[in-house]
This record gives C-alpha cells, sequence and structure tokens, in this order.
C-alpha cells in the first residue's frame, strides 16, 4: 500500500481541520476507538467518547490531554446496545456541547470462534452489539444533522452526509437527564 504524500491528500487530516466540529465516538475506550478520537481530538474537534466502562474513557481522555489536543475531551458512560442510553448520552451531548458534527459508531465486540462454531445466544450477543447499536445511533443522531460512519467490526455503513445540524428536529423519545464528565 502506497501511503498518500501530496499536501492534498494529508490536508484532510491536518490539525486544527475539524476545529469548531463536534464528534461522538462510540467504543472510544480502547483500540479503534481510541485511536479514532484522538486522531479527531487532534484534528481540533471538540470528541465526546462512549463506552460502558467510565476507567477506559478517563485513559482515553488522559491520553488526549497528555497529548496536548486543542479542546477537551468529554466521555459518557453509555451500553450502547440500549436505545435509552443512547438517547441520555445524545442529549447531553446536545446540552452541553451544542451539536453533534460527526457520529463515528465504533463500538462492537466478537467472539474468536470459526462461524459454525457460534452458538444461537453468540451469534445474537454479536449482532447485539455490532448491528443493533448502529441503527439505533444513526436514527437518533441522523435528524440534528450529523455525518455518520459505522466501523462496527461485522460490517461497515458508508458516512451519510448532511450539509449540518437540523433545526427544528424533534426527538424521537423524550430526554432524560445526564450530564457529560
Amino acid at each position: 500500500m502506497t501511503v498518500p504524500q501530496s499536501p492534498e491528500s494529508l490536508a484532510v487530516l491536518a490539525d486544527g481541520s475539524l476545529s469548531g466540529r463536534t464528534a461522538l465516538v462510540t467504543g472510544g475506550g480502547s483500540g479503534i476507538g481510541r485511536a479514532s478520537a484522538l486522531l479527531l481530538a487532534r484534528m481540533g474537534a471538540r470528541v465526546c467518547v462512549v463506552g460502558r466502562t467510565a476507567d477506559k474513557l478517563d485513559e482515553t481522555v488522559a491520553l488526549s490531554t497528555a497529548a496536548g489536543h486543542p479542546e477537551p475531551m468529554n466521555t459518557a458512560v453509555c451500553d450502547v446496545r440500549e436505545p435509552e442510553q443512547v438517547d441520555v448520552v445524545l442529549d447531553a451531548v446536545l446540552a452541553d456541547l451544542g451539536r453533534v458534527d460527526i457520529l463515528l459508531n465504533n463500538a462492537g465486540g466478537q467472539f474468536v470462534s470459526p462461524a459454525e462454531s457460534l452458538s444461537h445466544k453468540g451469534f445474537r450477543a454479536v449482532t447485539r452489539l455490532n448491528l443493533t447499536p448502529s441503527g439505533t445511533n444513526i436514527s437518533v443522531i441522523l435528524p440534528v444533522g450529523a455525518t455518520v460512519t459505522s466501523l462496527a467490526p461485522t460490517y461497515t455503513v458508508s458516512a451519510l452526509a448532511t450539509s449540518g445540524p437540523a433545526s427544528g428536529t424533534t426527538r424521537r423519545r423524550p430526554a432524560m437527564p445526564m450530564s457529560l464528565s
């Protein structure tokens, strides 16, 4: 694979290129989610990392702070398999950060086993984590005008771009109180 070298190619990843944008990254406590959140922060975005484990999210924030990223990173503990928790997080992000421009659906997981060895219960657990949250997150985020990219381990949804936050959108479910840390 050839690594892009031209200034035009590299400009899309330039420091500050996402200044003024807000990103919500699920699975931001480790792996690809953490790396993506740190890249978005380096590029100047205000980032909220979402995950099930506060300690892992705090580690991501500490790495961002140590790297001197221009915007403070926020965290929200949430199980993306639970639509009500996703609603709470989105409402908190909108209240605290004002908008969501980028949703990175990264949370996911997989059992390490041949497909034929995966039990029905295991298959349901994998799809409940990898597929259902992406659909839920997209249906909740799109009305507020975010660009959506999914990186769930079992599939990828191409980016859906909109012109920016939609005005006068209505939430699917009633808002619930939460604040970001």
